[in-house]
């Protein structure tokens, strides 16, 4: 990667003590649109799930000084830059087909899923017509869908003007 480059290759462009690690950090990242805060996110972030016995008012930064830094430490703190600064989300289409649920379990298997977005085009197609036709009520990308009897049992007589779903229509 060349953001580890830029922190390897140039030890003359590291401060010394006079700068904070998040200085050095934006200095070299910056032309990846790194900002103070997102570096100072990321190494807290790093920090706290590598040592949870840190002292928040000492001085030192957790990590240690620049200087410091091993291979595994600078491919650490590039690793959670990309990942804060540059964050990734599957979208898994077609979750209605038969066997999406074995599918997904396998993308899944070692995944956060907070990273991944479950989506069909065909159900969001369907229910945007069913909103159009009266059926439901829908707001586009929205998780919620109310129908017409959802209404009556939250106490709205009218069920909200919704048009009574039929039998096939339920299914």
């Amino acid at each position: 990667m060349s953001q580890q480059s830029n922190l390897k290759c140039q030890p003359s462009t590291l401060p010394k003590t006079e700068s904070s690690p998040i200085e050095t950090l934006q200095a070299q990242f910056s032309g990846y649109g790194s900002t103070p805060s997102l570096l100072a996110l990321t190494l807290s972030r790093l920090s706290s799930s590598s040592s949870s016995s840190s002292s928040s008012t000492s001085t030192q930064h957790p990590l240690g000084p620049l200087e410091s830094w091993d291979e595994a430490t600078i491919s650490a703190v590039v690793s959670a830059f990309v990942d804060d600064k540059f964050p990734t989300v599957l979208a898994l289409n077609k979750i209605d087909h038969a066997d999406a649920d074995k599918n997904i379990a396998k993308i899944a298997k070692g995944r956060d899923p907070q990273t991944m977005v479950l989506t069909s085009a065909i159900s969001e197609v369907f229910l945007r017509r069913l909103a159009k036709q009266g059926y439901v009520r829908y707001v586009e990308g929205s998780e919620v869908v109310e129908t017409r009897e959802d209404l009556v049992e939250e106490g709205d007589e009218e069920g909200g003007g919704l048009r009574e779903l039929d039998e096939k229509l339920k299914t």
